[in-house]
Parts: C-alpha cells; sequence; structure tokens
C-alpha cells in the first residue's frame, strides 16, 4: 500500500507521518507541535 502512495506524488515530494498522543494539546506553551505541525503541512 505505501508503494502506491508513493508511486503518486511528484519527484522530490516528502511524505511525512506525525502520530499525536495525550499531551498533543497540552503543551502549546512548551513546544508548540500544533503550530509547527501546521506549518510544515503548509
Amino acid at each position: 500500500m505505501i508503494e502506491k502512495l508513493f508511486a503518486e506524488v511528484p519527484s522530490g515530494s516528502s511524505i511525512v507521518f506525525d502520530y499525536a498522543d495525550e499531551k498533543l494539546f497540552e503543551e502549546n506553551g512548551f513546544s508548540n507541535r500544533v503550530e509547527n505541525m501546521v506549518k510544515m503541512a503548509a
């Protein structure tokens, strides 16, 4: 299945997996994880 995903993206693209945990929305002042995830996705 992952081979199909990589076959359909433009050459030079990156696919990033990030997994949320129970502290995702609690650490805003510490690491700004949600803000950083949104910036990377943009």
